[in-house]
């Protein structure tokens, strides 16, 4: 066996992933890569010290329908990151109002901030670069918003809630500037290829062990700086 791939709660993945990596496994992920920025690092350090090859499945930089949106987002961001102002991400769901199967007892725990937050941070951040300030507020009704400053200096914004009406649920992201407004073609998530999505991830993570590469646009790393994010959300609620 030369690689896992993970399904399992993000509190229960860290600990596995450690004795994966220090089997010289390498490693396909869920996200959130773990519910702590220190569960994060010990993977991450664990990944470094094994030399093993990672990917984090964010589905979206995978999915035939958000991949060439995604690569000309990033291609009119230019070289200097400037061909953007902004970007919003909104993302409503009733899951844990009904008897969806994945209304599992993390999400209930940790809401929608750790379930659907990570695909908007990190789409973000791949288009307006990395987070670097978040200010977060919240409802008791689990409906959280996010101010994010990226290093870029553009601003951002995510809200979402697990507790939505079904009249009102569904995604719409994109990003703004001169260029008009680009919106990501995943409105109805449910329309995603999901199966093709992973593949993909499986795909991409076995090229690049066959080719030596350790790295990875949405590995380890990249998953740990999402984490980041969401554990600083965290601490305002």
């Amino acid at each position: 066996m030369d690689a896992v791939a993970f399904a399992v709660p993000p509190d229960v993945q860290p600990a596995l992933a450690v004795r994966a990596a220090r089997a010289g496994k390498h490693l396909l992920l869920e996200k959130p890569v773990a519910l702590t920025l220190a569960g994060a690092d010990t993977v991450v350090a664990a990944i470094e010290e094994a030399q093993v090859a990672s990917i984090v499945f964010f589905t979206w930089p995978f999915s035939r329908e958000a991949r060439g949106w995604l690569t000309d987002a990033l291609a009119r961001r230019g070289p200097a990151g400037d061909g953007w102002s902004g970007g919003v991400a909104i993302w409503l769901t009733p899951t844990l109002k009904t008897d969806n199967p994945f209304a599992t007892p993390w999400r209930h725990e940790k809401g929608a901030l750790w379930d659907l937050g990570p695909h908007m941070i990190a789409t973000l951040s791949a288009c307006l670069g990395p987070v670097t300030e978040v200010t977060a507020l919240a409802s008791n009704s689990d409906l959280v918003h996010l101010v994010q400053r990226h290093e870029s200096g553009l601003m951002s914004s995510v809200i979402t809630s697990h507790h939505a009406p079904q009249a009102a649920s569904g995604l719409n992201l994109f990003v703004w500037g001169e260029a008009g407004r680009s919106v990501m073609p995943v409105e109805r998530t449910e329309l995603l290829d999901y199966k093709t999505a992973l593949r993909t991830a499986v795909a991409e993570l076995a090229d690049g062990v066959a080719a030596g590469r350790l790295t990875h646009p949405y590995d380890v790393r990249f998953g740990r700086e999402v984490t980041r994010v969401l554990a600083k959300a965290e601490a305002q609620l």
